[in-house]
């Protein structure tokens, strides 16, 4: 006869405690959907943005509808560890949330759109956007203007507040309440922390746990020594109308392909950039058109460049305008004839669109206005506005200007086009996840910014027909843009990226029924889903033969200019085009994103993004102290109560012996 031994009975015990705790675990925690929160990033002297502890931050919901709930809770609420239910109209006032952040009682946020965030004005960047990167404020000796008026408002360095929020240094993590999350987030507190008749709430109350721990800190360089964060990267996509050449000049059409906002996931940049790139999608796609054809074949060749990372410091503009000039890839920078921007463009007022330029008596500036002008005139477009003496606004030409000096930057044919003049943004949520297709009045294909936007796509197609052919006296056979083809980019860029282009291009980009995010992320030298579907939309747009006899297989793009592409879409077609891809990673960085480079203009944007840990919420019952003491005390009695049975049955259990 043998006793049955101490560790199996403790192990027995053990086991029976845990099952019993994942129980527990499983009835008191509740997983959440959403992971939309704010995201750590650094440059070479600071970093920005929010993560969590490594095992996350928890506290007790309490919600905060204007400036008067802040008080309550700082000043009136039990000392305790709260999570502030706040509204987005309260969350953007550098008033309400200041002493929320300077308050011990504060472990994170989490931001939800109230009533009064829809038409709110305000926009989480600076005043002046990318004011440290591309081509100085002021280099012109004009006074700077307030790009962005709506924005700044809160202070790091500057004294006058002309900081955004964006660029803030957080010591919590701060989620945005998804609607898939709402109802169970608001159903928790309102049944157990709503505030009655000015009476708190008692125990148990609403608590939520935010996760989302990043691993680097500090600054760049330091960071990615450690590789505890990765350089903001993606690839910017750019093609011809014919293969180009060296020897050849070019004219340049751009837009911005990516977007910001306080929550990266939430980049949608309907207005900011999403309608200037529309506009350069539906014009290549004019151009391309076989009954258009005779535009393969002027002295002067078109291209069209969709920079990416151009939010965070011009990355994809520089980085193109740095290897034209050093290397003279993707072509030599001094055969760039014209550069014609597209910005903000769905926010036309007065029938008048504004042009910008760094000088603007230069012989090519003038040529570029007086083909818009003419282009427009013809096709019953809006009045074209040639500003001069004035500042240039944020644009990726500050970044091919800063390649130049002396009279080559003066000389340089670079305009931009817009729907805001010389006093700033049309824009009242510039860089904001409210700027997606209500900001635009977007609703169907029979919305006034469907035709505004196709009526721009015609006209500047024409201009750069007219610019390629160094006159403003051409026959165009087709002017009609496809405004099909704008309302369903509108749609699937600003409402639902489930649309069914993106799922003849692509298949799929994301979840349905939300606008596509596009912010720049670190891509390591590939491509996310909403660039590559924007890469085939322009590749199937300037394709030479967009239904080419290509086998399946051969079918497969090898990014090797000059020679033509072919691609196979998601649909089956096969097009043959000269589009490619270029990196959108600084030239502050080496060539595979590894550090810094020893030296590098400062004016280079030298952003990197610490890598991410885990991220998640979920929601829990807080008991009063006095409840949680008692169960701890619970628990301990339990443990002991276990080891001594355990102890007592050893001495008097026995087993019988294996025969």
């Amino acid at each position: 006869m043998g006793r049955l031994s101490f560790p199996i009975f403790a192990l027995v015990c053990a086991l029976a405690l845990t099952v019993s705790a994942n129980q527990v675990h499983d009835k008191t925690y509740k997983t959440l959907n959403g992971k939309a929160s704010c995201t750590r990033l650094m440059n070479d002297h600071e970093q920005i943005g929010c993560q969590s502890p490594r095992k996350g931050a928890s506290g007790v919901l309490f919600k905060i509808d204007d400036a008067s709930d802040v008080n309550v809770l700082l000043y009136s609420a039990p000392k305790d560890e709260y999570v502030p239910l706040i509204a987005y109209s309260v969350f953007s006032k550098n008033t309400s949330i200041a002493p929320l952040l300077r308050s011990d009682l504060i472990t994170g946020m989490l931001v939800y759109d109230d009533s009064s965030s829809q038409g709110l004005s305000f926009s989480p960047d600076s005043v002046l956007p990318n004011a440290n990167e591309g081509l100085p404020y002021g280099t012109q000796g004009t006074p700077n203007v307030n790009w962005n008026p709506v924005g700044g408002g809160f202070n790091r360095f500057q004294a006058n507040f002309s900081e955004g929020l964006m660029f803030l240094d957080f010591d919590v993590p701060i989620f945005y309440l998804t609607s898939d999350d709402n109802a169970t987030v608001f159903s928790c507190y309102n049944a157990h922390n709503q505030i009655v008749n000015g009476v708190l709430p008692k125990y148990p109350q609403c608590g939520i746990e935010l996760n989302s721990f990043m691993w680097g800190a500090g600054d760049s360089r330091t960071c990615m020594r450690r590789a505890l964060c990765d350089a903001l990267s993606n690839q910017s996509p750019y093609g011809y109308l014919r293969s180009p050449n060296a020897t050849e000049e070019v004219v340049m059409v751009t837009a911005k392909l990516d977007s910001s906002a306080f929550f990266h996931d939430l980049s949608y940049g309907a207005e900011a950039d999403a309608s200037g790139l529309i506009v350069a999608l539906a014009a290549a796609e004019l151009l391309g058109r076989t009954a258009n054809n005779a535009s393969r074949s002027l002295p002067r060749n078109i291209m069209f460049s969709l920079f990416h990372g151009e939010a965070f410091g011009y990355i994809g503009s520089s980085r193109m305008a740095w290897d034209m000039n050093l290397n003279n890839n993707p072509l030599p920078l001094n055969k760039v004839s014209h550069f014609v921007e597209l910005g903000q463009l769905a926010l036309v007022q007065s029938n008048t669109v504004h042009v910008h330029s760094f000088n603007s008596n230069s012989a090519k500036v003038v040529q570029a206005k007086d083909a818009l002008t003419a282009a427009s005139a013809s096709l019953t477009g809006p009045t074209i506005n040639a500003l001069s003496a004035t500042e240039l606004p944020p644009a990726s030409l500050r970044a091919f200007l800063q390649e130049m000096s002396g009279p080559a930057r003066t000389a340089f044919g670079g305009v931009v086009l817009t729907d805001y003049d010389a006093t700033g943004f049309e824009n009242q949520a510039f860089h904001s996840h409210l700027d997606k297709a209500a900001n635009i009045q977007f609703a169907d294909n029979s919305s006034a910014v469907v035709t505004q936007l196709c009526t721009l796509s015609a006209v500047v197609a024409k201009s750069a027909w007219m610019l390629a052919a160094n006159t403003t006296s051409i026959t165009m056979p087709d002017t009609a843009a496809d405004c099909a083809l704008v309302a369903s980019l509108l749609q699937c860029l600003t409402k639902d990226q489930s649309c069914p282009l993106v799922a003849s291009m692509v298949g799929s980009v994301g979840p349905a029924g939300s606008p596509m995010s596009r912010y720049i992320g670190v891509a390591n030298g590939g491509l996310d889903r909403s660039t590559y579907f924007l890469l085939n939309v322009l590749a199937w747009a300037l394709a030479s033969n967009r239904n080419a006899s290509i086998d399946a297989a051969a079918c497969v793009p090898v990014n090797r200019p000059p020679s033509p592409q072919p691609y196979r879409l998601r649909n089956g077609a096969c097009v043959l085009t000269n589009t490619y891809s270029w990196p959108a990673l600084s030239p502050a960085f080496y060539a595979d994103g590894s550090n810094l480079r020893p030296s590098y203009n400062p004016r280079y944007s030298t952003w990197t993004e610490a890598r991410w840990g885990s991220v998640s919420m979920r929601i829990f019952l807080v008991d009063s102290p006095s409840a949680q003491a008692t169960i701890l005390g619970g628990g301990v009695i339990m443990l002991v109560f276990c080891f001594a049975l355990v102890y007592g049955m050893q001495k008097v259990i026995v087993v019988s012996p294996r025969t």
